[in-house]
């Protein structure tokens, strides 16, 4: 019983400590204090900026550090309509997400001037990347990151398929098979940007690629390979090479 009312006791302690610690402060507590680190619900009673209009939710641990009101301070924190009003007229961006919770979380937005977007490329950026680091369309900048489905169509295009089933940008090993003569080899989406395709093609001369293409039509239903080692009947005899 004495240790039920001692905890009791200090629970009344700390909502009157904190309540007493935010009026020093000019700060308000709107509702009940729980714990130090959940986030807290309170009013500026210098300006009247207050969580509910501002999505400003701070803990006690911060208002502890030294973390006061952002508005009084100079730097108000900025609401969804300020924040989508700011990207379209800044920065010519379409805010496309719901809602704003923070300057740090991914936005879903649309470039206004080409129509890049987050759901169809991989751009979600902070509302901090944009504002602070001005940071902008990926696309208008040349240096949008593709998608898998982006970077299969590419391959393909170049006559390779795609075996990896994730793509995690343009410098990480992919899986892929040449569509000419069946090499699986490992290359960066760079390497073949820069023109490195199949290792094995680029070992045959301009004569071997023009009898692989003549066998390809003679032997249609058949499994040909590039490179004329495969060729048991174009093998010396004596080396077997």
């Amino acid at each position: 019983m004495c240790n039920k009312k001692g905890a009791a006791d200090k629970k009344t302690l700390d909502n009157n400590y904190v309540k007493q610690f935010l009026k020093k402060i000019k700060l308000e507590l709107l509702e009940p204090y729980i714990i130090s680190k959940l986030p807290l619900k309170i009013k500026c009673l210098r300006c009247n900026y207050n969580s509910f209009d501002n999505n400003w939710f701070p803990s006690f641990n911060n208002l502890q550090q030294g973390h006061g009101c952002p508005n009084c301070s100079g730097k108000p924190r900025m609401n969804y309509s300020q924040v989508k009003q700011f990207l379209k007229q800044k920065r010519k961006i379409k805010l496309l997400s719901k809602e704003y919770i923070n300057n740090r979380e991914p936005l879903g937005v649309e470039c206004m001037i080409c129509g890049c977007n987050s759901f169809e490329f991989q751009w979600k950026p902070s509302f901090h990347s944009i504002k602070d680091n001005n940071s902008g369309c990926p696309n208008c900048a040349k240096n949008l990151k593709l998608t898998y489905k982006q970077v299969k169509q590419f391959l393909l295009e170049k006559k390779i398929e795609l075996l990896s089933n994730k793509y995690i940008n343009s410098s990480t090993k992919l899986k892929t098979k040449c569509l000419i003569c069946n090499c699986i080899w490992f290359p960066t989406f760079d390497n073949i940007k820069q023109g490195k395709g199949c290792p094995n093609c680029n070992k045959a001369g301009k004569s071997q690629k023009q009898l692989f293409e003549i066998l390809k039509s003679i032997f249609s239903d058949k499994k040909i390979y590039i490179n004329y080692k495969k060729f048991d009947w174009l093998k010396n005899p004596e080396t077997r090479m």
